[in-house]
């Protein structure tokens, strides 16, 4: 049976955030996107994209033993990216 918590980090880890950064001055316009996966081995990864808009990008995977200890990380980078300008995408930076 799960627990209430147990639900919430699921919903959390079923969604990507989406980020973007635009700064006309330097005409720049990037994106950075973070998104949690539970894998068959009761871990969850975090991949984390970035690169200038209307391109591929970069990806990097990072392995996580749990659901809580990847949506910190996944909050922490948050928190990085916000204060280097980035948004989420079509509206405010939000806690998550």
């Amino acid at each position: 049976m799960h627990g209430a918590g147990q639900g919430v980090q699921h919903a959390a880890m079923n969604s990507a955030i989406h980020l973007n950064r635009q700064d006309p001055a330097c005409n720049m316009t990037r994106f950075y996107r973070l998104e949690l996966t539970a894998d068959l081995f009761c871990g969850v990864t975090l991949t984390k994209q970035w690169g200038w808009t209307g391109r591929d990008g970069q990806a990097r995977r990072a392995w996580l033993a749990g659901a809580e200890e990847a949506c910190e990380a996944r909050k922490a980078w948050m928190t990085r990216k916000c204060r280097r300008e980035y948004r989420e995408a079509g509206g405010a930076l939000s806690a998550v």
